[in-house]
């Protein structure tokens, strides 16, 4: 899936932004976006395998908790990212 490895990737190249903007080190924003690439891309491509069957109009609940729980998935990944890098600076 290319197009996953992409998305994935653009994600990560703007947590690579933010990091540097950060002033962490080079290993530790390596290791960061390493992490996020594979999280996200395997959120992304479970929520793309288990609900593909799942369509808007024939199961909207059912669609909007996919979606719903991807999201919260993601927003929570970004959460430990905070999380891990107040650890490193304190």
């Amino acid at each position: 899936m290319p197009g996953g490895y992409a998305h994935a990737g653009i994600h990560a190249a703007g947590s690579v932004i933010i990091l540097i903007f950060l002033g962490l080190a080079p290993a530790v924003i390596a290791a960061f976006a390493l992490a996020e690439f594979v999280v996200h891309y395997a959120l992304d491509f479970s929520k793309a395998h288990y609900g593909d069957h799942v369509s808007a109009s024939e199961r909207p609940r059912a669609f909007w908790a996919f979606n719903g729980l991807d999201q919260f998935l993601h927003h929570t990944t970004y959460i430990i990212m905070t999380y891990l890098i107040v650890l490193q600076t304190i």
